[in-house]
């Protein structure tokens, strides 16, 4: 008998692949896409994305965070010697494999589950996604509207990837955070790295109300101060192309008003106390290995989304 073939038929609705709080709960991350062709495949990769990257716990049983985090970088590796056509490339790909799946305690076969579930139907890499990235909880229980330290960082993370952004002082797109729209996963990694940045600097600031904001806007300025986000001449048309793109997808999300161009990114107050402690507090926090993975995950998604 002839093998079944799965047939996956793209679907023009609406879905959510993912919606709650990541990291300590400072921030909501709502992502949903439109033009699905393999759903469920879709939820379990933007999960599994998300929890490589420290968001949340691991989606999968008996497999925990670290491992999930190394699995993400293995899959790449595992992608390199199934489909290298060269021998010495395919043997030195599986040495590599075979070292870090035995350091997780993990065997090769074992793996390769793992390693589809991560990764998203052929047809869904290109998925048109929008992503809310809202204040939700923490100290002061909520934002009624963003703030200018949380936009600059967000332009700064967005631009880059080719995003188109969202901002409505009227609830019509996001108030009290911020929304994107762009391909699956440039969208979605830039606001896993935004949630990171926005919360360890929250986390991180010890100030009362009035100067949490120049906290955290020293803060966010040195923590992308390092990250290789700059754009030459040709990768700033390329990007812009892309969100140029990406915004005529609004109108299928329901957008009624959105602007990539006139986001503040007016910083107040750089040179108070706050700010600079802000700056030396995320000096200390470089070395932690989730804000690291958030911002190179920024890069390399960078270089990616414009073809390097």
């Amino acid at each position: 008998m002839a093998e079944q073939v799965v047939k996956h038929v793209k679907t023009s609705q609406q879905m959510c692949a993912f919606r709650g709080s990541v990291f300590s709960g400072e921030f909501t991350i709502y992502v949903s896409c439109r033009d699905v062709m393999d759903k469920e495949k879709l939820t379990r990769f933007v999960r599994a994305f998300i929890a490589s990257m420290g968001g949340i716990q691991s989606p999968f049983e008996g497999i925990s965070q670290e491992q999930l985090k190394n699995a993400s970088r293995l899959s790449k590796i595992l992608d390199r010697f199934d489909r290298s056509n060269y021998p010495g490339e395919r043997a030195n790909a599986f040495r590599i494999l075979q070292a870090n799946l035995q350091n997780m305690d993990m065997s090769l076969d074992a793996f390769r589950p793992l390693h589809e579930a991560m990764t998203p139907h052929s047809g869904d890499k290109e998925a048109k996604t929008q992503v809310h990235i809202q204040k939700v909880s923490g100290y002061y229980s909520g934002w009624k509207r963003s703030r200018d330290w949380f936009d600059a960082l967000s332009e700064k993370i967005a631009q880059p990837l080719g995003l188109s952004f969202g901002s409505s002082w009227f609830g019509k797109v996001c108030v009290n955070g911020k929304c994107f729209l762009g391909p699956l996963v440039p969208a979605v990694a830039g606001a896993i790295a935004i949630a990171k940045i926005s919360d360890s600097a929250l986390r991180a600031c010890h100030y009362s109300k009035p100067y949490v904001d120049n906290f955290c806007a020293g803060f966010c300025s040195e923590m992308i101060s390092d990250a290789n986000l700059s754009q030459t001449w040709e990768e700033q048309q390329v990007a812009a192309r892309r969100r140029e793109q990406a915004a005529s997808w609004g109108t299928e999300f329901g957008w009624t008003w959105s602007s990539g161009e006139e986001l503040s990114s007016k910083i107040s107050a750089q040179g108070s106390a706050a700010a600079n402690w802000g700056k030396s507090a995320a000096q200390k926090r470089k070395a932690d290995s989730d804000l690291q993975m958030a911002v190179q995950t920024v890069e390399r998604h960078k270089l990616r989304a414009l073809g390097a």
